[in-house]
């Protein structure tokens, strides 16, 4: 995996990579610490970086050290890949429905998510949007 430095793979290329969206992502879409939203056609794909603002010292809260084809890349979990989505798509609470029929998530990886892990996604992002979509998310999807 080839990245720019101080990014990671995230959003909806982050949620197929685990399953979490049954759709086939063509692009592989990144987030940056600082910096301007690149795009670039490589011989091995399209890939699209996009900056996320967060607090300090919380830029990469969930996201793994994965090995793809034998090279280790930065991943971003499934909660830190829907939190960066719903900042880079301005997404608001919809509701549930929203998550599995708009977005077409599988929730398993969602539910019963520990309240801790919920607290400290929100806790990395500066938008009220994101810590807001989370927090609603905790109340009516990850506590049964």
């Amino acid at each position: 995996c080839r990245l720019i430095g101080g990014s990671y793979v995230s959003a909806e290329s982050a949620l197929a990579y685990h399953g979490v969206i049954p759709e086939r992502v063509t692009g592989t879409y990144c987030v940056r610490y600082q910096g301007r939203a690149l795009e670039f056609e490589t011989p091995i794909g399209f890939f699209v970086y996009r900056p996320v603002p967060t607090t300090p010292y919380r830029f990469l809260e969930g996201v793994r050290r994965e090995i793809i084809e034998a090279k280790p890349c930065l991943m971003a979990g499934p909660l830190r890949a829907l939190a960066d989505l719903v900042y880079l798509r301005r997404l608001d609470w919809q509701g549930r429905t929203f998550l599995t029929d708009g977005l077409r998530l599988d929730l398993d990886p969602f539910l019963a998510l520990p309240d801790d892990d919920v607290e400290a996604m929100a806790a990395a992002f500066r938008s009220r949007r994101v810590r807001h979509f989370l927090h609603k998310m905790q109340q009516e999807v990850c506590r049964p």
